[in-house]
């Protein structure tokens, strides 16, 4: 059983932030300045990741050359003392081109892989590429890529939906697009390590028969280790009502079930697909419901390991804000936490960003913690040691500015248990050995 200690800390503790307007006290390492406005290879493109241990954390970023070839650049942040070592910075032009200014969607494997989906025109048709290379690269040639799609249609395009690593795979959830109409969504995973080998023989179609504006899908995926399935959600937003649709793909049968209605709008509440949070035995698919009459109040509700009951999440919009733009999250040991961002009423460039932790059922575990008043967005990744840190990302101007690097959990499930229990394991195993060979005298 896991002793959970509660802290509770007075407003006046919360108000004594970090710089940068982070408040200190909500973060187990509190964020550090990994680059700022004079870091031109970091103003528009970023991807956090894991590195190949847990030694290091790693920003990479993404800058298009007068050649209109991807260059990605490298720095490390050092978990031990939580600082950034400039001497790792590293610039590799991967010679892989682009015709539009379109940014690469990139993500990591646990295993130390950077992997990255993006668009290119060949032969007259777009396809959708994935490239990969090891966190250590050094040159072009660690770099790999594949052409996951085989489109020959000169009309049709690509819209990426969402990419994210599991298993050494990179996964990328895409939908085509015809005449400006989003026509069918599709999946695909390519494996880090060797870019010729794809999780399924050809794209995987998750629904057909799509006529959504352009933008209108918003499809996302969560993974239920447990079952070693996906939930896959996305918005059909021509039928009468528009409603959310769910379909569960299948890793080990590589299949895809038929889709089912998840929840409807009601003509007051318009619903949108936010995140899904993958735990160890369940996958929760957040959705946003905003209210029609108002532009400072909306829903957040989840399906937790179900297509049929939902929960609404308790969260609480600040003072002076509106309703939460963007939210992401992950596990926290038996339940899962969100990060919500709410953009200010009053000040353009303002966002309050709060953590709030949840239980499996969807009940709160505790008060929700501010994170941060400032004008940033944000991104987040569980390393191997089941720590979690976040990527806070100055986006006042047309570019990026700075980006700030914080520790905000220093573990999510009981790995320290883990850790203990194998060792004694080991130490049984060793025991029973000596026994056997003593009684064998």
């Amino acid at each position: 059983m896991r002793l959970q200690i509660t802290i509770f800390l007075s407003l006046l503790a919360l108000s004594m932030g970090a710089s940068n307007g982070f408040t200190a006290a909500s973060f187990n390492q509190a964020p550090v300045t990994v680059f700022d406005s004079s870091s031109t290879k970091f103003e528009k493109y970023n991807v956090l990741g894991n590195y190949l241990n847990d030694t290091n954390v790693v920003v990479y970023g993404f800058t298009l050359t007068a050649s209109n070839t991807w260059q990605v650049t490298r720095k490390y942040l050092k978990t031990a003392d939580w600082t950034v070592d400039s001497s790792s910075e590293t610039t590799v032009d991967t010679t892989y081109t682009s015709e539009n200014n379109d940014g690469p969607v990139g993500t990591t494997t646990l295993n130390g892989y950077l992997g990255f989906a993006f668009t290119l025109v060949t032969s007259s048709n777009e396809q959708i590429y994935v490239a990969t290379a090891l966190s250590n690269f050094t040159a072009a040639s660690d770099f790999s890529k594949v052409a996951i799609t085989s489109n020959s249609a000169s009309g049709t395009t690509h819209t990426i939906q969402q990419v994210w690593g599991q298993d050494s795979y990179i996964y990328v959830l895409y939908v085509t697009v015809s005449s400006n109409q989003e026509t069918a969504l599709y999946l695909q995973g390519v494996l880090a390590s060797k870019t010729s080998t794809t999780k399924f023989s050809s794209p995987l179609l998750i629904t057909s028969g799509l006529t959504n504006a352009a933008g209108a899908t918003g499809a996302k995926c969560g993974s239920d280790p447990s079952t070693n399935t996906l939930l896959c959600a996305w918005k059909d937003a021509v039928s009468n009502p528009n409603k959310i649709q769910v379909a569960t793909v299948n890793l080990t049968s590589l299949s895809v079930g038929s889709a089912s209605t998840l929840i409807s709008d009601d003509g007051t509440t318009t619903y949108s697909v936010l995140t899904a949070v993958s735990s160890g035995s369940y996958c929760a698919l957040i959705l946003n419901g905003a209210i029609s009459a108002t532009n400072t109040d909306n829903v957040i509700t989840a399906f937790i390991n179900s297509t049929t009951t939902s929960k609404t999440l308790s969260n609480t919009i600040p003072t002076d804000y509106k309703e939460a733009t963007a939210v992401i999250g992950g596990r926290y040991y038996d339940g899962f936490f969100l990060i919500y961002t709410y953009p200010s009423t009053t000040a353009s460039n303002d966002h309050q960003m709060q953590l709030q932790k949840y239980n499996v059922d969807g009940t709160v575990n505790g008060s929700a913690l501010v994170l941060g008043t400032v004008n940033n967005d944000v991104q987040g990744i569980t390393l191997s040691d089941s720590s979690y840190v976040a990527l806070f990302q100055d986006t006042a101007s047309s570019k990026i500015s700075g980006g700030y690097l914080g520790k905000i959990f220093a573990e999510t499930k009981n790995t320290t248990l883990a850790k203990y229990a194998n060792a004694f394991q080991s130490f049984l195993t060793l025991a029973a050995f000596i026994l056997v060979s003593v009684l064998a005298l």
